[in-house]
C-alpha cells in the first residue's frame, strides 16, 4: 500500500470511529466528529515524521542551549534564541566526546570567583576546543558572562 492510501484510509477510519463515539455518546470527551478526525490525523502525522529523517525533532541539546545561553541572551527574540539553539542542537548530534562537552560547556555561565586560596577550592576553567568554536560560531551564539538564574525565555520546551 501507498502512503497516501494509508493516510487516507486511517482518517476515513478514525472519521468512521468518531462519528460512531460521537452519535452514540459513549465518551463524554468526544466533542464532534472534525474534533476526532483532527486528532487522530495529527497523531498518524507525528508517527510517520518520526520515521523520516527530514523533519526535525528536539533534542536534549535544545534544552540545555535554552537554558544556558537563553540567561544572557537578553538582546534577543525568543525566535532568535530558538533558531539559534535548534542550529545548537543539530550541530552536536554530529559531534562526539570532548568537542560536544566542549561546546555545552561554553554555553554555561562562569562559575562565581572563589576568594578563599585553598587550593581545592580553586576551579578548572574549560577551554572550548575548535569544533565547539565552530559550532557557536555557526550558530550565532556568543555565551555571556549574565548572572545564573535568570531565563530570559520561558515555556518554550
Amino acid at each position: 500500500m501507498g502512503f497516501k492510501t494509508t493516510l487516507i484510509g486511517a482518517v476515513l477510519l478514525s472519521g468512521a470511529l468518531g462519528g460512531g463515539l460521537a452519535y452514540v455518546k459513549s465518551s463524554g470527551g468526544v466533542s464532534s466528529v472534525g474534533d476526532v478526525t483532527v486528532s487522530a490525523k495529527n497523531m498518524f502525522r507525528n508517527t510517520m515524521r518520526s520515521f523520516d529523517k527530514r523533519y526535525y525533532t528536539r533534542g536534549p541539546d535544545y534544552g540545555i542551549c535554552v537554558a544556558d545561553y537563553g540567561r544572557g541572551a537578553l538582546g534577543k527574540t525568543n525566535a532568535e534564541i530558538t533558531l539559534a539553539c535548534e542550529c545548537f542542537d543539530k550541530s552536536l548530534r554530529m559531534m562526539s566526546g570532548t568537542d560536544r562537552d566542549s561546546a555545552r560547556a561554553a554555553l554555561r555561565p562562569p562559575a562565581p570567583a572563589i576568594d578563599s586560596a585553598r587550593s581545592g577550592d580553586q576551579v578548572a576553567a574549560l577551554h572550548a576546543t575548535a569544533a565547539a568554536k565552530a559550532v557557536l560560531d555557526k550558530c550565532g551564539i556568543k555565551p555571556s558572562a549574565a548572572a545564573p538564574g535568570f531565563l530570559s525565555m520561558r515555556g518554550t520546551m
